[in-house]
C-alpha cells in the first residue's frame, strides 16, 4: 500500500495506527487503507472459520482440482469414511422425511382435519384453512437462527431431532382420547403438530446440506430428500384410509417416536463442515446472526434459487382447483385417490431417472429441460375445459408427474449447493420456506381470484416459462458441473 500509516516494519505500530476513531475517519479519505482494512477483515473472517472445524478429508483433493493439477485419488480410508457418512446420511434423511411427510396433518390426519370440520366449506375456506395449520413451515427460517446461533443446541442437535418426534408423536396421541375434536381444537393440534415437524426437518435439511456439501452428493441427497417425500405421499392414503380416525393418529405415533429413537443413535453430535461458531465471529463487534445476515445478503446464487422456486412451485400449485374440476367431471373419491396415487408412482420413476442423470449431464442442461417439461406437463389440463375420461386424466397425471418431479428434484439439487457453506440450516430453511409459502400462497390466490381453471393452467405455464430467464444468469460454478465432480475454488467462497 502506498499510505505511510500502512506502511513500516513494526507490526504492532501499524496494527495501532489502524484501530481508533482516527483510524477511522482515516480510512473514510484514504482508498488504500479501507482496500487493506477490508483485506484484513476479509483474512481474519476466512482464519476464524477454518479455525472452527477440521477440515474435510478430501479438502485437498478439491484444491488441486480448482487449479487444475492433478489430484491423487482417496486412500481407502478415506473412501470408506466417504460411504459411511453417506450411507448414515441416506438413511437418516430418508426415513426422516417419508416419516415427517407422512405425519403431516393434511396427509394422514384427513378424518381429523379439514373437511370433516367444515361440511360446508368452500374451496376458497379449505385452502386458508391448510394455509394457517401450515404456519411453522414458513418460519423455519426463526427455527434455524436460534440452531446456529445457540452453540448448545446445534452440538446437541441429535437430542433436538429425538425431542421433536417425539413431541409430534405425543400431540398425535392426543386425538385418540375420548375427547371431542371441534374446529378450533383441530386448528391448534394441526399448529402444534406442524411445529414439531418442521423443527424436524429444520434439523434434517440442515444436516442433508451439511453431507451433501461434504461429500458431493447433492444430486442423490436431493433426489432422495424428494423421494421420500412421495413415497410418503403413496403411503398417506392408504394407511389414512385403511387405519381411519381410530388408528391412524397411533399409528403415525408409533412411526415418529421410532424414528426420534433412530435419530438419537444415527444422528452425529457435532457439525462436520465449517460454519459460523459463536457469535463473537463477527467482525468489528457484530453479533452472530448480523454476520449470517451479511453472508446472506451477499449470496446472490441463493436468492436466484429462491426466485426459482417461486416462478416454478409457486405457479404450479393449484391442487384445491383441480380437485373441484374432478369433482364436476364425476370423477369419484376412489377415482380422484387413484390418479393421485399414479401422480406420485410417476414422480418417484422420474427421481429415480434423476439420480443416474445428475452424474452423467451437467444442471445447465437439466434444468432448461424440466422447466420446459413442467411447462409442457402443466398445459396438459387444459383437456379438464371438455370431456375427459378417467383413462385421459390418468395420461396427464402421468406425464405432468414425470416433468414436474425432473424440474423439483433438479432444483434441490441446485438448492443444495447455493446455501452457503458457513449457514446450512438457515440457508435451507429460507428456500424451503419460500417454497412452503408459494404453494399456500398460490393455492389460496387461485382460489380466491375469480379466473377460471383455464386461465390458472395457462398462467401457471407461463410462470414456469419465464424461470428460463433466470435460469441464464446462475454462475457456472454452481451449474457447469456433473454430480460427484469437484466444486471450482471460488465456489466456495460466499460474495461478501
Amino acid at each position: 500500500m502506498k499510505c505511510e500509516r500502512r506502511g513500516g516494519n513494526n507490526d504492532e505500530a501499524a496494527a495501532d495506527n489502524n484501530r481508533g476513531l482516527a483510524a477511522w475517519w482515516h480510512r473514510l479519505q484514504c482508498e488504500d487503507c479501507r482496500r487493506g482494512h477490508a483485506a484484513d477483515r476479509l483474512i481474519e473472517r476466512a482464519a476464524a472459520q477454518m479455525r472452527s472445524e477440521p477440515p474435510p478429508a478430501d479438502s485437498l483433493a478439491r484444491t488441486l482440482a480448482a487449479v487444475g493439477c492433478s489430484a491423487a485419488p482417496l486412500s481407502a480410508e478415506n473412501r470408506g469414511a466417504a460411504r459411511a457418512a453417506l450411507g448414515r446420511a441416506l438413511g437418516l434423511v430418508g426415513v426422516g422425511i417419508f416419516v415427517t411427510t407422512l405425519a403431516q396433518p393434511d396427509r394422514i390426519g384427513g378424518s381429523l382435519f379439514g373437511a370433516p370440520q367444515y361440511p360446508a366449506a368452500t374451496a376458497q375456506g379449505i385452502a386458508g384453512f391448510w394455509a394457517l395449520v401450515g404456519l411453522f413451515w414458513y418460519l423455519k427460517p426463526l427455527a434455524a437462527l436460534v440452531l446456529e446461533n445457540v452453540p448448545e443446541l446445534v452440538s446437541r442437535r441429535r437430542l433436538c431431532l429425538a425431542a421433536s418426534a417425539l413431541g409430534a408423536a405425543l400431540i398425535w396421541l392426543f386425538p385418540t382420547l375420548s375427547i371431542p375434536t371441534t374446529g378450533t381444537v383441530s386448528v391448534v393440534l394441526g399448529i402444534g403438530l406442524n411445529a414439531m415437524l418442521a423443527l424436524a426437518s429444520t434439523i434434517l435439511g440442515g444436516y442433508l446440506v451439511e453431507q451433501a456439501q461434504r461429500i458431493g452428493a447433492s444430486g442423490r441427497l436431493g433426489a432422495l430428500h424428494q423421494a421420500a417425500a412421495h413415497f410418503a405421499g403413496l403411503a398417506a392414503p392408504l394407511l389414512g384410509l385403511a387405519a381411519g380416525r381410530a388408528v391412524g393418529p397411533a399409528a403415525a405415533a408409533v412411526l415418529l417416536a421410532a424414528f426420534g429413537i433412530m435419530a438419537a443413535y444415527l444422528m452425529p453430535e457435532s457439525s462436520a463442515a465449517p460454519r459460523l461458531s459463536p457469535p463473537e465471529l463477527g467482525a468489528g463487534g457484530q453479533t452472530g446472526i448480523a454476520e449470517q445476515m451479511r453472508i446472506l445478503g451477499g449470496a446472490r446464487d441463493l436468492w436466484q434459487v429462491a426466485l426459482l422456486l417461486l416462478l416454478v412451485i409457486g405457479s404450479s400449485s393449484f391442487e384445491t382447483l383441480l380437485v373441484t374440476q374432478q369433482i364436476k367431471h364425476g370423477f369419484s373419491f376412489a377415482q380422484r385417490l387413484h390418479l393421485t396415487w399414479v401422480a406420485e408412482a410417476a414422480t418417484v420413476i422420474s427421481i429415480i431417472a434423476y439420480t443416474i442423470l445428475c452424474r452423467k449431464v451437467r444442471l445447465r442442461s437439466l434444468l432448461p429441460a424440466g422447466i420446459l417439461a413442467n411447462a409442457g406437463g402443466t398445459l396438459l389440463y387444459l383437456a379438464y375445459a371438455g370431456p375427459i375420461d378417467f383413462t385421459g386424466a390418468a395420461f396427464i397425471e402421468v406425464v405432468n408427474g414425470l416433468g414436474a418431479a425432473l424440474i423439483v428434484v433438479t432444483l434441490f439439487d441446485l438448492a443444495v449447493r447455493a446455501v452457503p457453506r458457513q449457514c446450512p440450516y438457515l440457508g435451507y430453511a429460507i428456500l424451503t420456506s419460500v417454497s412452503n409459502a408459494a404453494r399456500a400462497f398460490s393455492e389460496v390466490t387461485t382460489t380466491s381470484l375469480s379466473f377460471g381453471f383455464a386461465t390458472v393452467v395457462l398462467l401457471s405455464a407461463i410462470c414456469s416459462v419465464f424461470a428460463l430467464l433466470v435460469v441464464t444468469r446462475l454462475p457456472s460454478a454452481l451449474t457447469n458441473r456433473r454430480e460427484g465432480e469437484p466444486l471450482p475454488g471460488a465456489a466456495q467462497w460466499v460474495r461478501g
